[in-house]
């Protein structure tokens, strides 16, 4: 559970749920579903634990987890991974304001940075703006995952470090170039 200052945001698998079944476990008042899809998420927003909307959601690419860097909750609004998609929907009402393809496979974390956001995805570390536009993607050498427990994405102040499958150290600052330290 996530909370706002007036709301609280549950965010759960629906891996079974398909639009109109009567087998549905949940019932939703918005969906934004896409025919072949790998993750499905409930979302609901509740005040004082009354559910005021709910949606599902859903989106191809590879799974994405729920988890704090997952998704950005602003006051009115929730950024959040699905797949590999980012999805941005109004709080209370959970209308779907935009949503973008930020990665060809997965988006794993969503980071918010000045008044843009940061996309930890599969393939592509991605810059967009707050209307869901992609300034920049950045690739590397092989897909942005460590199987180490070492660093995969962290915002830095002056740049974004990011590691890849095998290791590969990246310093990409905000403008999407690699970054190099400056020696004064």
């Amino acid at each position: 559970m996530f909370a706002t200052k007036k709301y609280e945001i549950d965010i759960d698998y629906h891996p079974t749920y398909k639009s109109g079944s009567a087998d549905n476990l949940s019932k939703f008042n918005f969906e934004y579903l896409e025919k072949s899809a790998s993750t499905i998420f409930g979302v609901k927003v509740l005040e004082n634990g009354i559910c005021l909307k709910s949606a599902v959601i859903s989106s191809e690419g590879g799974e994405t987890g729920v988890h704090n860097s997952a998704l950005v909750l602003e006051e009115d609004k929730l950024i959040f991974c699905c797949g590999n998609k980012i999805f941005c929907l109004s709080i209370p009402d959970l209308n779907l304001l935009w949503k973008i393809q930020a990665d060809d496979f997965t988006c794993f974390q969503i980071f918010a940075h000045q008044d843009t956001y940061i996309v930890h995805g599969e393939i592509n570390i991605s810059k967009i703006n707050h209307d869901g536009i992609i300034i920049w993607q950045y690739s590397g050498q092989d897909i942005f995952m460590n199987m180490d427990d070492g660093i995969e994405c962290e915002l830095r102040a002056d740049y974004i470090i990011a590691s890849d499958f095998n290791n590969k150290i990246y310093k990409i600052g905000y403008d999407g170039k690699d970054y190099v330290d400056k020696i004064n």
